[in-house]
Formats: structure tokens, C-alpha cells, sequence
């Protein structure tokens, strides 16, 4: 992802009203976002019962290249095992997580998380999270 790419990633997450947490797929997918559009700033999926955490990458990858991802919550910031994958809006980093995960955790009370990958990072607001990402982690994997 370019710099200016993610210059108008970390913008446009942090502009009031612009992006919003909603389900874009029911059952498999919420997003802090834009509804309708592949444009935002995180993903969280499940798929075969498996739960991933997605968003822009801000590194120059390639599909497929692994890389790395870290969540800074509250508790702490910690680094998760991500592979770069061609999605909508773009090259994005996926990284499987367990439902407990202490970044799907914070999400859950509300809380905001930070994200960053490089130098880049952004925060993700907690506020309207647990009402469409509870429905999806406490599904996935049944």
C-alpha cells in the first residue's frame, strides 16, 4: 500500500460518521466501514470455522507473502502471523485468530483497537462493535 494509500485509510477511519461497524455478510463477515463498499479500515470473517482479523496492508506485498500484523489493545500490543491477500479494496493482510484473542476481545467491550503494519498504524473505534461482532465470533465454528 502506498503512503498516500494509507494516509487516506487512517483519514478516513478516524473522520466521524464516514465509517461505521455493520455486517456485510451474515454469518461470515462484519466491517468497520463504509456499508455497501469494499472501503475500510478492518475485516473480521469466519470461514470454516475459523476467525480472521483483515484490513489494508501498508506494507508492499505480494499476494500470498507472508507478513505481519499488530493489535494494540488496552492490554497490551501483540503480533500476529498474517499472509497478504488481494481482496476488494486492495493487497490486505488476513490473520487467523482465535475467538478469545485479546484484539477481538477489546473489540467485544467496546473498546478501540490499534492496528499497525510497518510504520503505518490506525486505531479502529470499539463503539458499535459488539452489537454485529458477537453474533459472529460466538457462530463461528458451529
Amino acid at each position: 500500500m502506498s503512503v498516500l494509500v494509507a494516509l487516506f485509510v487512517i483519514a478516513a477511519a478516524q473522520e466521524p460518521g464516514a465509517y461505521v461497524w455493520h455486517t456485510a455478510m451474515t454469518n461470515e463477515s462484519v466491517q468497520y466501514g463504509l456499508p455497501g463498499t469494499d472501503d475500510r479500515a478492518l475485516r473480521i470473517d469466519c470461514r470454516e470455522g475459523q476467525l480472521t482479523i483483515a484490513g489494508p496492508s501498508a506494507l508492499e506485498v505480494e499476494e500470498g507473502d507472508a507478513t505481519s500484523v499488530s493489535f494494540r489493545t488496552s492490554a497490551g500490543e501483540e503480533t500476529r502471523r498474517a499472509e497478504a491477500i488481494y481482496l476488494g479494496d486492495g493487497m490486505n493482510f488476513v490473520a487467523p485468530v482465535a475467538a478469545d484473542d485479546p484484539a477481538l476481545a477489546a473489540l467485544m467491550r467496546g473498546e478501540p483497537l490499534r492496528v499497525s503494519q510497518g510504520d503505518t498504524w490506525w486505531e479502529v473505534p470499539g463503539e458499535g462493535a459488539p452489537a454485529v461482532l458477537a453474533p459472529l465470533v460466538r457462530g463461528c465454528g458451529r
